[in-house]
């Protein structure tokens, strides 16, 4: 399922001031930045293309300090709580991933974190993201599932698992479905760069399942579906609370030859 940029930006504008917060996504985000904490240090300028609230653009700053860090998203709401959480030297960019505002040859790391879902045309749109990196700069993409609804769905009945995914995240709130890899290792081959994968490990608790629900997905579902899954996820509890989950980031990375 395809939507315009318009609708994108409306959807991601509900989440803008929750949207990375909790255990799930801290966690993630730490293990996604230290798997590529080589590439960021030695970078000079590092755009975090869809940025959004900027959670991850923060990340950037603190480990490259002396790097021009650059966050670029489609909603303005967004944005707003970027400047908050980066500060006012922070470069923001108003930007559609589709149509990047930048020179050829001046960006050391393009970062985007589940972002080329959204984007219908990717070969144009990954050669043009290519134009814009120097020489031996890296397009970063993190893609997939973390396998957080697995782990649910392995753990709940048949009954629980249909109730629950029918309130929690049903198909029709989806922006477009779930990809795997293939097609964006194919757009970055097709645009010349040397393609590789690395998968990141990280853990989370019952608690931080729970949270994330409510985080990403609550301000989607009305009252009706909010009880709904708070009654399958107390159900849940008693055998998961104490567990811990070993979930996966995939990162594909896109580099340009020197």
């Amino acid at each position: 399922m395809r939507r315009s940029p318009a609708n994108v930006a409306q959807y991601f504008g509900r989440l803008a001031q929750v949207y990375g917060e909790g255990e799930f996504y801290i966690r993630r985000r730490v293990a996604v930045v230290d798997a590529i904490a080589t590439e960021i240090a030695s970078a000079r300028r590092v755009l975090d293309l869809g940025c959004g609230n900027g959670r991850y653009l923060y990340e950037f700053k603190q480990r490259a300090p002396d790097a021009l860090a650059i966050g670029a998203d489609l909603t303005a709401g967004m944005l707003a709580e970027a400047r908050i959480r980066t500060g006012a030297d922070t470069a923001l960019v108003r930007a559609d991933v589709t149509a990047a505002p930048f020179r050829a040859g001046t960006l050391d790391i393009i970062f985007a974190s589940h972002v080329f879902q959204f984007v219908a045309e990717k070969d144009p749109t990954m050669r043009d993201l290519a134009r814009c990196l120097a020489a031996g700069g890296s397009i970063i993409l993190t893609i997939g599932g973390s396998g957080i609804r697995e782990a649910l769905r392995g753990f709940a009945s048949e009954k629980q698992w249909s109730q629950l995914s029918a309130a929690a995240f049903p198909s029709r709130r989806r922006i477009v479905a779930a990809e795997n890899e293939d097609p964006h290792r194919e757009a970055m081959l097709r645009a010349g760069l040397t393609v590789e994968t690395r998968d990141v490990i990280f853990p989370v608790t019952w608690n931080g399942i729970v949270q994330w629900i409510d985080v990403r997905w609550s301000p989607f579902m009305d009252a009706e579906q909010r009880a709904t899954a708070t009654r399958i996820l107390d159900e849940m509890a008693p055998q998961l609370s104490s567990r811990s989950f070993e979930l996966s980031e995939r990162l594909l990375i896109g580099r340009k030859e020197r």
